[in-house]
């Protein structure tokens, strides 16, 4: 095999510190990759706009190494170059590699006659997994015979607020902390590089696969793990459940209760699975609902999270809430739907805020699953739009939730461990409320296609009129299922 195909790209080295059979599939079995789907490239477009921000804010003169990221050769080359020049006294992406190891720093930048190395993070704080990439980095540089001067984490700074953003970004020196743990690191690359040459590692699913994101080849390693396995028992340890399978224990169905289970909730989740009958405490939850108060309004927000701030008194992902479902039963059963959803490139937050006053009566029971989420973005608009407070504080004095009725009071096989609204009302109300079939399928794609509207990046009427509907048809999937679980638990006998 040519040399080039074994270079090992930090990221690839980062995911072997996770797991080295991950880093084995990455350079011999790339086929098995999951496929990047929108809301992933979406994750990377915003992490690339954060980096191009970093370079204004910066020094936006630097030389950029234009330079493909499998272009190995004229990387090397145009660094090189830059690095040797007198005029050059920053340097974005620029490469480095051994023969083996490849990567490119976010910034390095000349104070003096000594260089030093940035890396740019979109998070908002220094984590423990950039202080291993940053030593993967460091190691190729020694490697390369390069040693930069000192290290340092540029991040997001969480109490910039728009639309006054000179300080957006905070850059932490990570000198000493990279030291400390670079002979450790440098260690286990060795150890990675040889694994990489051999056969693929036998390594037991765990943790790992999901901590501190899910691994791209999760789903080969994860095939043939079966429906109503262990790892589908509500709260359970990823790692605790990986060594029931090691034991012969992988379907729910071979567990006694009496046995395993950890607490009540996982003791009803083992006997819902095992017989096949939901478990359901019909006094309890008629108990949970009676006091809500009609007309009860089934409410539901759907929210994006930019990572660079553009709306007035806004963070490095604040929660900014553009779309509502608002389902109405009166007393007498009759059934009405209001909503709104934000189609331009302005704040979204107080036409909602509007809207959802208008939408929302005086009295009556607001239902929203998982209430706390919505609860926060009322309190939120109520803050930055006062005109609205009252009304907004009135709602939210309102609110009931669903969610831990359904936690405390009911299982289903068919929740797979997991009580969102998107397993428990497919599980409860039949197929018509399955997600996975829709063209909008969760909140994260959903996000996607709104982001593209509302940064301006989709202006044709069409394409936008079909994504509006969409985008509609998801928000009332969930208010409309919250309507029947409710009307369910006046049935249940």
């Amino acid at each position: 095999m040519d040399q080039q195909k074994y270079f090992i790209s930090k990221s690839n080295m980062a995911l072997g510190m996770r797991c080295a059979k991950a880093l084995h599939l990455a350079i011999h079995r790339k086929d098995l990759r999951a496929k990047v789907d929108a809301a992933t490239q979406a994750r990377f477009d915003q992490g690339n706009e954060v980096g191009a921000r970093a370079r204004e804010y910066f020094d936006s003169q630097g030389a950029v190494i234009q330079a493909k990221p499998w272009e190995y050769g004229p990387s090397l080359k145009a660094t090189q170059q830059a690095m040797a020049s007198s005029e050059v006294q920053t340097v974005y992406e620029a490469a480095f590699s051994d023969g083996v190891l490849y990567s490119r720093a976010d910034i390095l930048f000349r104070r003096g006659s000594e260089w030093h190395l940035i890396e740019v993070k979109e998070g908002t704080s220094v984590k423990e997994e950039h202080l291993i990439d940053v030593a993967i980095q460091l190691v190729t540089m020694k490697r390369a015979g390069f040693v930069p001067a000192s290290s340092a984490i540029m991040h997001l700074n969480k109490k910039a607020v728009f639309p006054e953003l000179s300080d957006l970004f905070v850059v932490q020196d990570i000198t000493t902390e990279v030291a400390e743990i670079l002979p450790e690191v440098e260690n286990k690359i060795d150890i990675l590089i040889a694994s990489t040459k051999g056969q693929e590692p036998a390594i037991r699913i765990g943790k790992r696969c999901e901590d501190p994101y899910e691994c791209s080849f999760k789903a080969h390693c994860w095939d043939g793990i079966p429906d109503y396995s262990v790892f589908e028992l509500p709260r359970v340890d990823v790692d605790a459940a990986a060594s029931l399978m090691e034991s012969g224990l992988i379907e729910i169905r071979q567990l006694k209760s009496e046995d395993f289970a950890a607490n009540e909730l996982m003791k009803r989740a083992i006997e819902a699975t095992v017989s096949g009958q939901a478990f359901i405490d019909v006094v309890a939850l008629k108990e949970g609902v009676k006091d809500w108060a009609f007309p009860l309004y089934f409410l539901d927000f759907e929210t994006v999270m930019p990572a660079i701030p553009r709306y007035e008194g806004c963070s490095p992902y604040t929660q900014v809430t553009y779309q509502f479902s608002c389902h109405v039963v009166e007393e007498g059963g009759e059934l009405s739907h209001r909503e709104y959803l934000h189609l331009a490139t302005s704040d979204p937050r107080e036409p909602v805020a509007a809207a959802l006053v208008a939408a929302v009566g005086p009295v009556g029971s607001v239902v929203s699953y998982n209430a706390k989420f919505e609860k926060a973005r009322m309190e939120e608009m109520a803050r930055c739009f006062p005109q609205h407070a009252d009304a907004l504080n009135s709602i939210i004095g309102r609110l009931v939730d669903p969610l831990p009725l359904m936690r405390a009071h009911v299982y289903h096989r068919d929740f797979h461990g997991s009580f969102s609204i998107k397993k428990v009302a497919p599980a409860l109300l039949g197929s018509e409320f399955r997600y996975d079939n829709k063209e909008v399928s969760d909140g994260l794609l959903a996000g996607v296609w709104a982001e593209r509207i509302l940064r301006g990046f989709m202006s044709n009427p069409s394409e936008v009129a079909s994504v509006r509907e969409k985008l509609l048809a998801y928000c009332r999937m969930d208010t409309l299922a919250m309507v029947r679980l409710w009307e369910w638990i006046q049935a249940q006998k």
